[in-house]
């Protein structure tokens, strides 16, 4: 059998997440070796990278974890692959407004910032990308917005506004999302990205078929109402939680507004938080870290290529620069 060849791959073990998660729990390495009944000097060169732990293993890690509130992830995605996919110049989302449904007077303040947050992550996108939204036929307060008691503007002609293609009355939306968004992904599948929008489980096929092409696939839904099924069908890192666009926008508004001078981290923090108090949802509700949320918030601008960080002076001055 020929030898894996890591470099191939989306993603790549993290060793230096077991030494991360043993500090974090505050155990030595005896401790964690003996919790894990594997000699210490094992775990030594697990941390050292010189040897890797089986999946039993990293389940076992993980199982510890999670009893103090830890939930590691033990694999990261290659920043060539990060990159790759900033470089995808197609975008097609894929709204199932039967399955996951706003009030109509919210569509538009919710697709602007989930516009703003898509335009952010992938700038090669914006001059082509594809919206398609499936709606139910219209019914009940949830379809039509009054004014004075009279019907002032539908889902549809909402959907539309926006630059949306919408379908709208009595037919399988499943069926017709999933015909749809095959036929669009499949013309350039290397340089496509799909966003579904929905938390129905019945679409893993279709996810599945664009991931085997090639088509980089991502999920926006509400977190905790997601099928557990449609959830596992892409990587933590491709699930985008229902309010993550709104927290993200309005912490990039506050740098902007700092046009680059020097601000303390705490100070950071706390005029993001002011301005997330409004709605009361803040970065640790959408995936951030609890302990570090506006921290862990920057690290990932970094990551994602959209800011630059740095230290003014030790211990907490910062400057943050946008890169777009």
């Amino acid at each position: 059998m020929a030898p894996i060849r890591p470099e191939l791959y989306d993603y790549y073990f993290d060793r230096t997440v077991i030494a991360d998660i043993r500090k974090k729990l505050g155990l030595s390495q005896a401790k964690l070796a003996d919790l894990l009944d594997v000699p210490v000097n094992t775990l030594s060169r697990w941390e050292a990278n010189a040897t890797t732990p089986d999946a039993d293993t990293l389940a076992a890690i993980y199982a510890i974890a999670k009893q103090k509130g830890q939930s590691p992830s033990f694999f990261k995605r290659r920043e060539s692959m990060v990159k790759a996919s900033k470089q995808r110049s197609k975008l097609v989302l894929a709204w199932d407004f039967q399955n996951l449904c706003l009030k109509v007077e919210d569509i538009e303040d919710e697709w602007g910032y989930m516009k703003e947050y898509i335009d952010l992550l992938f700038p090669a996108t914006v001059a082509n990308q594809v919206l398609k939204a499936y709606c139910p036929q219209p019914t009940g307060l949830t379809y039509f917005s009054f004014q004075n008691g009279v019907p002032k503007t539908t889902v549809k002609a909402t959907f539309e506004k926006l630059n949306f293609q919408s379908f709208e009355g009595y037919f399988d939306a499943d069926s017709q999302l999933t015909r749809d968004s095959l036929q669009e992904c499949m013309q350039s599948p290397e340089k496509t990205i799909f966003i579904l929008v929905s938390k129905d489980g019945d679409y893993i096929n279709l996810l599945k078929e664009l991931k085997r092409i090639g088509v980089d696939v991502y999920i926006w839904s509400e977190t905790d109402e997601i099928s557990d099924r449609l959830k596992a069908s892409v990587e933590d890192s491709n699930l985008i939680p229902w309010d993550k666009p709104y927290v993200v926008d309005q912490c990039i508004d506050v740098i902007k507004e700092l046009k680059g001078k020097p601000v303390k981290k705490g100070t950071f923090g706390q005029t993001c938080r002011e301005r997330l108090d409004e709605n009361e949802i803040y970065p640790q509700d959408v995936g951030f870290s609890r302990r570090n949320p506006y921290g862990n918030f920057l690290t990932w601008l970094e990551s994602q290529g959209i800011a630059e960080v740095k230290t003014v002076k030790e211990p907490d001055l910062i400057s943050i620069k946008m890169k777009r």
